[in-house]
């Protein structure tokens, strides 16, 4: 994910932008020719990101997105893309990619702490045979598909603040598998129309289709696995968008002379 700085001339004089390579898309439904490039985060940038709460976070991120991300409209791009830019930017704002994380071994119950690299993060890229255009039978329908991106989450955000006094409780994996669904025999209901399409489905069709969606998926873990140094178990280290991810501590080289002075090995590359 830490990358060769492959600087790409986009017209904007105020910042260099690198090209991104490895994204979960492939970034092969995006318009053909679109090159993708992101270009380090700001100071201001990272604080926002580092006030993240699950009210404004989608919002947050997206605004980040907008900013740092060019080579394609910003609603346009996969969830699962949005995500692995956000590890991007960490990973090349600043020289070290490196980042503690705590976790608690499942055999011994010590805490300690994990050297993580970002380029660990397992990445998962769609799979080639998966294509919006295919049409999959579910139930008594043929349906195609596509995985949600940036305008779809905001479509949903909107959905769900116009139709919830009025539905109810709206189960939200319903409705992401909903948003996903472009046709149904070949028409294209609306979004409440799918919804309730997906409720009445058989379980044997729902899982059908649940099976498709995940074995054709894509996206990017933000955990790994974990060796406790004590007594040999293992435990999921779970990476968060916390203040210490985006402002990691600063490390000091000392040297001794004439004088003792300090050399800070983290810098802000924006």
């Amino acid at each position: 994910m830490v990358q060769t700085r492959q600087t790409v001339e986009t017209g904007d004089n105020s910042s260099n932008y690198w090209k991104i390579d490895g994204m979960p898309s492939k970034g092969k439904f995006y318009p053909s020719g679109s090159q993708i490039v992101g270009r380090p985060l700001k100071v201001l940038e990272i604080k926002k990101i580092s006030s993240m709460n699950e009210e404004n976070g989608d919002f947050i991120l997206n605004d980040i997105i907008k900013r740092t991300i060019k080579g394609i409209n910003h609603e346009d791009i996969y969830v699962a893309d949005k995500l692995f830019f956000i590890f991007w930017l960490r990973a090349n704002s600043y020289r070290d990619s490196a980042y503690v994380v705590p976790f608690t071994c499942n055999k011994c119950d010590k805490k300690t702490d994990y050297h993580f690299e970002v380029n660990n993060l397992e990445v998962k890229q769609v799979s080639d045979k998966f294509s919006p255009k295919v049409e999959y039978r579910v139930g008594n329908e043929s349906i195609t598909y596509d995985y949600l991106r940036i305008k779809d989450e905001m479509y949903i955000d909107r959905f769900k603040e116009l139709n919830t006094e009025a539905m109810g409780n709206i189960d939200n994996e319903f409705l992401s598998m909903a948003q996903m669904i472009k046709t149904i025999g070949r028409k294209e209901p609306t979004l409440l129309q799918k919804y309730y399409w997906l409720i009445e489905l058989d379980p044997g069709s729902f899982t059908y289709l649940k099976t498709l969606i995940e074995k054709n998926g894509m996206g990017i873990k933000p955990y790994v696995n974990v060796s406790c140094k004590e007594c040999g178990g293992t435990a999921v280290a779970a990476v968060s968008f916390r203040e210490e991810f985006l402002f990691p501590e600063a490390k000091f080289e000392w040297y001794i002379g004439d004088r003792v002075s300090d050399r800070l090995l983290y810098e802000d590359n924006a």
